[in-house]
């Protein structure tokens, strides 16, 4: 039988670890979605990207 203190410190890891992933995923996920869009350079006067005229790959 784990002692209170074993469990404790194995459940901190545990959250930790779960925190590492979820962030993970995060960043997995937003990667995926402006590597699917479409970029256009702003205007001399906008601000932002217009995501219609050049691809991801354009900007890097």
């Amino acid at each position: 039988m784990k002692t209170p203190l074993t469990l404790k410190v194995l459940e901190a890891e545990n959250a930790k670890l779960k925190k590492l992933l979820a962030e993970a995923m995060l960043d997995n996920t937003m990667l995926k979605d402006v590597a699917s869009k479409k970029w256009e350079r702003p205007a001399q006067t906008g601000s932002g990207l217009n995501p219609r005229r050049y691809s991801y790959a354009d900007l890097i």
